[in-house]
């Protein structure tokens, strides 16, 4: 099978996502805040998205701070793991590092065997489950932990940013 482009290797998962909960579901504004929108207590909530065949749930970003679905059609019938961004936070705190950078709630890679059974469900029960994760009252404190986070990388790297300028401006 040819490899898709990184951007595209989840519209499987969308598609299949926007099948099984119809009309709460429409495609984001904002690929970056999230995969999908869904409809939940009058409002459009982000989610991200992830078709995983592997072992490995690729790009998990906890500083997003929105739920993570997860995709894995070879798992039959429970092929959707909804965790919440809580169950994502914590997944991935105990991580030494990201994926890519030192920084591993920017981006970090989880595992289908470390997902607890309990997350796993069916179409049938994917739209319950992704309610319940958007209803978890810790949502609001890591939100304001996450922005928190967020706001000192950027300072850093402007920090970092400025000195490296300074350094090559006498170069």
């Amino acid at each position: 099978m040819t490899r898709q482009s990184i951007r595209n290797e989840g519209e499987p998962a969308e598609v299949a996502f926007s099948k099984a909960l119809g009309e709460k579901v429409k495609p984001s504004d904002d690929s970056r805040k999230g995969d999908r929108l869904f409809f939940h207590q009058g409002q459009w909530h982000y989610v991200e998205i992830k078709h995983c065949e592997s072992n490995t749930v690729n790009q998990v970003r906890a500083i997003k701070c929105t739920p993570l679905v997860v995709f894995s059609p070879d798992k039959g019938k429970r092929c959707w793991a909804v965790l919440s961004a809580r169950l994502v936070a914590k997944l991935v705190a105990n991580k030494r590092r990201g994926q890519h950078t030192e920084i591993p709630f920017e981006c970090a890679n989880l595992t289908r065997s470390s997902l607890h059974d309990q997350v796993w469900c069916t179409d049938t029960e994917l739209d319950q489950r992704l309610q319940a994760a958007l209803d978890d009252p810790l949502n609001g404190p890591i939100k304001s932990v996450m922005n928190e986070l967020l706001a000192e990388i950027k300072s850093l790297c402007d920090k970092y940013r400025k000195r490296l300028k300074s350094l090559f401006s006498i170069w």
